[in-house]
């Protein structure tokens, strides 16, 4: 939790960030239950506008995109679950 609270200070310090990416290792690996403690503080900052999930998921494990995942993303405004990969998909 400490680097969690080290990037939130970051965020609440730097009134330009405005864009959030929760990214690093795949963060659907956490609980949705945890997922929503971070998504919620990023979400008391008043100059985040967006707040994006980075993760693989949707393509390697569809069915972690569930109920529970979808009704508490729906909680904070619309959510962008954003696919990445490092390697270049054709």
């Amino acid at each position: 939790m400490a680097e969690v609270d080290t990037m939130l200070d970051y965020i609440r310090k730097h009134k330009e960030v405005r864009d959030v990416i929760i990214s690093g290792g795949d963060c659907l690996t956490l609980a949705t239950s945890r997922l929503e403690e971070v998504i919620s503080k990023i979400r008391r900052i008043g100059h985040v506008e967006i707040i994006r999930i980075g993760t693989r998921f949707p393509v390697v494990l569809p069915q972690r995109i569930d109920d529970e995942l979808c009704n508490m993303l729906s909680k904070y405004g619309r959510s962008g679950l954003t696919p990445t990969s490092t390697i270049r998909e054709r």
